[in-house]
């Protein structure tokens, strides 16, 4: 009989993401890359990491259609603009300023949509 595979613990998959999420703009600015480079490279990471987590947890993929993958793909295209024009404003700007405009995304995309 086969195992069941187990998911990760909800908070050390937590912790993980606020540990990446809070140095990604220091470690953005420390490096010399371009930023175009620095983007691809943080997407291939993300996009390897989901490549294998939905190998290893193939049911939540059960019900993936065209619809959802052409949703994806635009979603993908979206998310790759905004960490090359995000990266990119580290150049120009603070990190803190830059970490806030990026943080108040939600609040522009209520103003956006009233």
């Amino acid at each position: 009989m086969p195992s069941k595979r187990s998911l990760p613990a909800p908070g050390f998959i937590l912790v993980l993401a606020v540990a990446g999420i809070s140095s990604a703009s220091i470690l953005v600015r420390l490096s010399t890359a371009p930023s175009l480079v620095i983007a691809f490279y943080r997407l291939m990471y993300a996009a390897l990491i989901h490549a294998g987590l939905s190998l290893r947890y193939p049911a939540g993929y059960r019900y993936f259609d065209r619809a959802s993958a052409l949703g994806a793909v635009v979603a993908g295209v979206f998310l790759a603009a905004h960490f090359g024009l995000w990266i990119t404003s580290l150049a120009y700007t603070t990190v803190a300023a830059s970490t806030v405009l990026v943080s108040f995304h939600p609040l522009f995309t209520a103003a956006g949509s009233y």
